[in-house]
């Protein structure tokens, strides 16, 4: 199926780490109007901080971006919103909690309007949560086991936009949680294959072309 390019990065959005990554990502496109949707931050009381950075970011590169006030599940049939979308041919989802983007933007009029764009050649990025929720499955208490060790990951199907779960932040995952997130990630062998992406670190999916891996670390890939 013919599609856009596609980014998952591990974390950095918005950051002079994701200079060059960006840069290249947008190299081909003529004028780019990227929509910032921080929706996976939608919880938190600064959610709207991820517009702003990401406004002065692709400044910074000479391109327009703006962002959408998607925070809830109401906000994705608003037609406001799916207007704001429709005029975009980029978007970047940012980072925050992926089980959270996920029960807003899954079988909603907003991502059906992101998809088809996408689909048309549309570039599709997502950090952190953000690209999590584009995976095969998340944990959507994944917060809950790393913190307590104890409880036993809720898995639950994500947009399946590549083959793989997303272990985003992947390099400080396993240096801050050790066993914790090596149990996590074993678990979620039994319904998928993955792929780690570490911090200040994408991989870029093109039609037709390999996976491509950009940024200050590793992408580490498991399949079976």
């Amino acid at each position: 199926m013919a599609h856009g390019t596609l980014l998952l990065a591990g974390s950095g959005e918005f950051t002079d780490a994701m200079i060059k990554v960006d840069r290249y990502l947008f190299r081909d496109i003529k004028n780019p109007a990227i929509a910032i949707i921080p929706t996976a931050a939608g919880q938190e009381t600064d959610w709207l901080k991820w517009v702003e950075y990401g406004k002065i970011h692709f400044k910074k590169l000479g391109m327009h971006a703006y962002g959408v006030s998607l925070r809830k599940k109401s906000d994705a049939s608003k037609p406001s919103v799916i207007a704001d979308i429709a005029k975009a041919n980029a978007f970047y989802f940012s980072g925050g909690d992926p089980a959270y983007v996920l029960s807003v933007m899954k079988k909603s009029p907003a991502w059906n309007t992101v998809y088809r764009k996408f689909q048309e050649g549309a570039v599709l990025a997502g950090s952190s949560a953000g690209a999590m929720f584009m995976g095969s499955w998340i944990p959507s208490n994944i917060r809950g086991v790393l913190e307590d060790g104890t409880k036993e990951p809720q898995w639950e199907k994500a947009l399946g936009l590549v083959p793989y779960m997303i272990w985003p932040h992947y390099d400080w995952g396993r240096r801050t949680f050790g066993d914790k997130i090596t149990r996590l990630i074993e678990a979620g062998q039994k319904k998928s294959s993955w792929l780690g992406i570490d911090e200040d670190t994408a991989v870029i999916w093109e039609s037709g072309k390999k996976p491509r891996v950009m940024g200050s670390g590793t992408a580490h890939w498991n399949v079976e």
